[in-house]
């Protein structure tokens, strides 16, 4: 095993959104230009923001982990309204009164890393 350092983004009681270092041990490969997590895309994207449409909902938050049947999302918002897709925040999206959240990949119709 390899110590990877991975972003944590923390939502504050006032809205704000800070980020922090925390170091992880997983297995790596290194490349020249990217760390490659696993084979699976969804493994590829922990530790980023994802957006993620499931059949009655639409989530937003950072990819904690991957498991066979699901996933778990950190800082967690159920985003109603997306807005333009270039803007820096999401048009109507309510923070979950949770630390973390597990979405089964059966319900999962779409997910992308985010950037902005």
């Amino acid at each position: 095993m390899k110590k990877v350092t991975q972003p944590r983004v923390t939502k504050s009681k006032t809205g704000g959104v800070a980020a922090s270092i925390d170091s992880v041990n997983m297995p790596v490969t290194t490349s020249t230009k990217q760390v490659v997590l696993g084979a699976d895309h969804l493994t590829a994207m922990v530790g980023r923001e994802v957006y993620v449409s499931c059949t009655s909902y639409a989530y937003s938050g950072v990819l904690l982990g991957v498991t066979p049947e699901t996933i778990e999302v950190d800082c967690p918002s159920i985003v109603y309204e997306t807005g333009p897709w270039n803007s820096p925040a999401w048009k109507d999206a309510q923070i979950l009164p949770a630390q973390t959240v597990v979405i089964f990949k059966s319900q999962i119709e779409g997910i992308f890393a985010v950037t902005r």
